[in-house]
């Protein structure tokens, strides 16, 4: 059977695909009532198993959709909900026209059972008879009404609880302003995941281009140079959006051993062209520096950061901003009387400026989220708390110090690497080529046809297709015509997810390759779940693609 199965928590809604899944069904996954819907609008389905709490729209108000539409009222509506629902929860299934109730937990065997029986006695009209709409709704409302009530009583109970506390105001006051800082973050999580995902798609163009054009001007030539620059600065892109994800998703940054000094003169370049003449930049830094495990863009945002700060603190008289970046042990005797700073080897990036300094009640609440000593519309109050929260994952510790009208001094100390590493580049390795066909989705046009010359270019036969739908009916056709399916995530009316799910569904042992540049909807762990091969996160490379496609062919 094909069965929609509706759950807003994502842990219970995979656990539940998997058991149906196990047991022979095909499943697609929706979070609430209105993807159901959407679903249900796209695509027939055998049944329906839905939660009943859910957000936007509730298991009892789908079920009340779905009977109430002529297209869809024979399908069977499943319950599938937990043991502290009510009686009147089950009476008011009965009248909305639920064939099933069925309680968690249950065992898997039970629980598909329950759900076959349940098909199979709708189709032979078996079940009672559904109820007429208007009783329905009339039903439906009265649920909703005692759900208002049961809310406006919690939230009474909650307004006496509080008026009877001495600070009941500051309380409240302060949850306030927790709720905008987190529709804040949230709001510039969903904006950073947007610009991400078009941005890794331009990225893709460019990045791959420029390496095919590489390929075939000649190394002595100048604008191989130049192409190689397009190729690094790309690289570098790459790395900025990675840093965006970091910061608004908490997504884990790869951090390697480098060197402080190249990442410090390639941003004092940039800030010689940024900052006013008013502002003389000092930097003293060493040709040779002992290496730290850091992620360069991440490092390169803490300098920035500080700079910036310094700038700000210097823009009405001018002055002196130093940059300095040293080795330094810090024994267990030095140590004493400054518990901030853990004895042991360091590389430390000092940040210092002849400002207007910071008065000691400022001093102590800087790494604060939110707080700014600048005028409103000058900052954020975020950019010492990402710096603190880069050096704390970075294993690093910071010091500062400030007088009023005498400037302020950063000092950032990172641990330096423990064991020696080969500062030489690694040798090159040869691509790995192919000569397998390769059937390639991807919705946009550029990306497309730039992954088909990737693929081409290694010697793979592609057949590319812009829309999922077209593409999973050329599968379909011939199967043995591809060995692997390479598809992007996001696309319309069907994603890479359900165009990955389809395909194996009709060929199991079927290779599929997911890219995205991001997506909230699936996961690496996620995808690799379901029987997706290999995850790969957008721009795509040669070497990616390459490497990619060989690890999936070659463990068939």
């Amino acid at each position: 059977m094909r069965i929609l199965a509706v759950d807003d928590n994502r842990e219970s809604l995979r656990v539940l695909e998997a058991i149906l899944i196990h047991h022979g069904h095909e499943v697609v996954g929706a979070r609430n009532g209105v993807e159901a819907m959407d679903r249900l609008c796209q695509s027939s389905f055998d049944a329906i198993v839905s939660d009943i709490l859910m957000p936007e729209m509730d298991g009892f108000q789908l079920c009340l959709e779905v009977k109430t539409d002529p297209r869809l009222k024979q399908i069977p509506f499943i319950i599938y909900t937990v043991t502290y629902t009510s009686r009147e929860d089950e009476e008011l299934a009965s009248v909305l026209g639920v064939d099933a109730y069925l309680r968690k937990p249950m065992d898997h065997k039970s629980f598909v059972s329950a759900i076959e029986e349940t098909v199979s006695a709708v189709s032979r009209g078996v079940l009672a008879p559904r109820r007429d709409c208007a009783k329905s709704l009339e039903a439906y409302q009265l649920y909703s009404q005692r759900l208002v009530h049961k809310l406006n009583k919690k939230i009474n109970d909650l307004e006496r609880e509080i008026r009877t506390r001495e600070d009941a105001e500051k309380t409240l006051k302060e949850q306030h302003n927790q709720l905008i800082r987190a529709q804040k973050m949230e709001a510039v999580a969903t904006l950073a995941g947007g610009i991400a995902h078009d941005f890794n798609n331009l990225l893709t163009v460019i990045m791959g281009n420029a390496e095919l054009a590489m390929q075939e001007v000649s190394e002595e030539a100048d604008s191989h140079a130049a192409i190689e620059q397009i190729v690094r600065a790309a690289r570098r892109a790459e790395a900025l959006v990675r840093q965006i994800l970091t910061f608004s998703r908490h997504v884990e940054q790869e951090k390697n051993a480098v060197s402080i000094a190249p990442i410090v003169d390639e941003t004092v370049k940039f800030l010689r062209s940024s900052l006013p003449s008013t502002i003389e930049i000092d930097v003293d830094v060493p040709t040779s520096c002992p290496k730290i495990m850091a992620d360069p863009t991440q490092i390169q945002q803490v300098l920035m950061n500080l700079c910036t700060n310094a700038n700000h603190a210097m823009k009405q008289k001018g002055g002196q901003l130093t940059i300095r970046v040293e080795e330094i042990a810090i024994a267990e005797e030095n140590g004493k009387g400054k518990p901030d700073i853990i004895p042991g080897t360091y590389v430390r990036l000092t940040v210092s400026d002849t400002g207007h300094g910071m008065p000691p009640e400022i001093l102590d609440r800087i790494f604060e989220p939110y707080f700014t000593s600048k005028a409103p519309g000058e900052g954020t109050g975020l950019g010492l708390s990402v710096v603190h929260g880069i050096v704390t994952k970075h294993a690093g510790m910071m010091r500062v110090a400030s007088d009023p009208g005498k400037g302020s001094t950063f000092e950032v100390f990172f641990p330096v690497v423990a064991r020696e590493w080969d500062s030489a580049e690694p040798a090159p390795r040869n691509r790995p080529r192919g000569h397998e066909r390769v059937l390639l989705v991807d919705d946009d046009e550029m990306v497309a046809l730039l992954g088909q010359r990737l693929f081409q270019s290694l010697g793979y036969t592609v057949t590319t297709h812009m829309s999922s739908t077209e593409a999973l009916e050329v599968f379909r056709e011939d199967p043995g015509r591809f060995d692997v399916v390479v598809t992007d995530m996001t696309m319309p009316k069907m994603t890479g997810r359900e165009l990955a799910l389809e395909i194996m569904a009709i060929c199991p042992h079927m290779p599929v390759i997911l890219c995205t540049g991001y997506s909230d909807q699936i996961t690496e762990e996620e995808a690799k779940a379901i029987g997706i091969r290999e995850f790969v996160m957008k721009p795509l490379s040669l070497d990616k693609v390459a490497y990619a496609v060989r690890r999936v062919l070659d463990t068939r």
